[in-house]
């Protein structure tokens, strides 16, 4: 083998490591990952969101409450962008869900007959986190549709720092295309808060703090 040869093989191999290093599995970030989805899984909580409404709008959906997961009640508020013409107004304002019926006040009293599903998009949020392991099954770095799940660094979130997971899939079946982030604050089993974060194709970001986890909620028909 010449010299040039010897040289471009090297020149090869260090070059391809990183993409090795890159594809490598993290069981450290998986079990924190499942640590906190299944402290969401089992726990009451309060959160805060920011969620994009299934139609075309142009600005997203926010507001905070708070659910108690041991009889699934929900307390929260609705608030859209006023001058977003494109955003259904309507649901604007408090919502309750006891004993599965809806309570809504728009700002002249509470009344029923009404939905709103904001809360399972709160909830739902979770789902994506919790289907790594099937990600994993449908995807790989090798196929171009999946980026494996890694710890992304430390960041600080609300004066707090908190361990930063990242994943991403492309295409892929189920998830089909997006960046999905998680920010875990103190011990993954029992954590402080928990930021769950997800980017679709187009860039829209989904995003919801949970915290107060395992406090007792009490949530009342009005």
């Amino acid at each position: 083998m010449s010299q040039k040869v010897r040289i471009a093989a090297a020149i090869a191999l260090v070059l391809a490591l990183p993409t090795v290093v890159m594809a490598q599995e993290d069981p450290a970030a998986e079990e924190a990952l499942a640590q906190a989805v299944s402290a969401l899984n089992g726990s009451s909580f309060h959160f805060a969101y920011s969620v994009w409404p299934a139609q075309g709008a142009n600005t997203p959906i926010t507001g905070e409450g708070d659910f108690d997961r041991s009889t699934q009640s929900f307390s929260y508020n609705v608030v859209t962008d006023e001058g977003d013409a494109t955003v259904d107004h309507a649901n604007d304002g408090s919502w309750r869900m006891v004993g599965g019926v809806m309570y809504h006040d728009a700002g002249n009293g509470w009344q029923t007959g009404e939905m709103d599903f904001t809360h399972m998009a709160v909830t739902g949020m979770i789902a994506p986190f919790e289907s790594y392991p099937f990600a994993k099954m449908f995807g790989s770095p090798e196929d171009g549709n999946l980026e494996l799940l890694a710890l992304a660094g430390t960041d600080e979130v609300d004066g707090v720092q908190a361990a930063h997971y990242r994943f991403s899939t492309k295409e892929l079946e189920v998830l089909g295309t997006g960046v999905y982030e998680a920010w875990v604050a103190g011990d993954p089993a029992s954590p402080s808060f928990v930021v769950l974060q997800s980017t679709d194709a187009d860039g829209r970001v989904n995003r919801v703090v949970y915290s107060a986890l395992g406090e007792d909620v009490a949530i009342t028909a009005p």
